[in-house]
């Protein structure tokens, strides 16, 4: 069972080699953290990016300033606010040196059916989308996006039932308070 690094800043591993067995979540929705030293990325470890749109700074990115990141594990993709890639769309997650891959990829906030590729290398790892992504709001969205459809639906059924009395054009009531 691992922790959790999440945030901005400097994980400062310098003399180690830092094994994951928990989870780096790179970033502040979104942002960049800096790792001096070696990554290992444990079978069990968890490397998650939140991305929110193409430009650097509206996704989150891992920079190894000094050493390697060995992949491993499980790469989390959670694309948020919104944001759904267009086809050959590019992000740098990782920037500096990496090698292997990762056991399983996930990918949140998008339909299935979205197509990529992975590169890894001494420039990193970039994702690349071959397909455009459909986005797909949380569930808590969706939920409120139903109701007020069916606020709407209840209105408009209201509006017409009352035009239907009498056959008349509906009447308008005016108070005068006092």
């Amino acid at each position: 069972m691992g922790g959790v690094i999440r945030g901005t800043g400097t994980l400062n591993v310098a003399n180690i080699t830092f094994t994951n067995n928990g989870t780096i979540s790179p970033g502040s929705s979104p942002g960049d953290l800096t790792v001096l030293g070696n990554l290992l990325q444990g079978a069990s470890g968890i490397l998650e990016f939140e991305i929110g749109g193409t430009t650097t700074g509206s996704f989150d990115r891992l920079i190894m300033s000094s050493g390697t990141a060995t992949l491993g594990g499980t790469l989390v993709l959670a694309f948020v606010g919104g944001f759904a890639p267009g086809l050959g769309d590019t992000f740098d997650l990782i920037v500096g040196n990496a090698s292997g891959g990762f056991g399983d990829v996930q990918i949140t906030g998008l339909a299935p059916g979205f197509l990529y590729d992975l590169a890894v290398g001494p420039g990193g790892l970039t994702l690349t989308a071959n397909s455009d992504g459909s986005f797909v709001p949380e569930p808590a969205t969706a939920l409120l996006l139903g109701f007020g459809i069916l606020g709407l639906i209840a209105a408009g059924w209201r509006s017409r039932s009352f035009r239907s009395v009498g056959g008349e054009a509906p009447a308008v009531l005016e108070a005068e308070a006092g």
